[in-house]
Parts: structure tokens; sequence; C-alpha cells
């Protein structure tokens, strides 16, 4: 017997609601929710990859945002320091 705590009760409760009553099979979700959790997983990889070859794009061809040199000749000349929590 596993311990539901109340957030899984809840969704498990629905589910078994939605299947008339049946017991729920615990390989059943953890294999669906593996699954689920990889193709999460590989559309975040994919975001990631599409973001480098983005600037890499942006960097090889120029066409990247416009860069703000006002601003960076404020931080230059008023001596502004990032703050990184050191």
């Amino acid at each position: 017997m596993i311990t539901e705590t109340e957030p899984v009760k809840v969704v498990l409760d629905q589910l078994r609601l939605a299947q008339g009553g049946e017991k729920v099979e615990l390989p059943d979700l953890v294999i669906r929710g593996a699954k689920d959790k990889l193709r999460e997983l590989k559309a975040e990889s994919e975001s990631v990859r599409e973001g480098r070859k983005e600037i890499a794009d942006w960097l090889l061809s120029g066409t990247g945002p416009a860069v703000d040199v006002a601003a960076g000749d404020e931080v230059k000349h008023l001596g502004l320091v990032a703050n990184y929590g050191e």
C-alpha cells in the first residue's frame, strides 16, 4: 500500500472516478509520467539548442539586438559593478 499525500489523493480520486472506480495501476502511472517528463525535458533541450543557434547566428551575421552604447558608457564612467552575491 502506498501512502497518498493530499495532492496525490485528489488527482488519484479524480482518476478513479473517471475510470468508474477501477484500481489505479502504479506501474502504468509511472511509465506514463516518465514518458511525459522525458518529452518535457527534450522540449526544453530543443528550446535551449534553438536559443544557442539564434545567438550564434546573431554573432555571425551581425543582425542581433542593438547594443546600447550609452548604457555601456554610463557603467564604465560611473564605475558600476555587478553584485552576484559574493
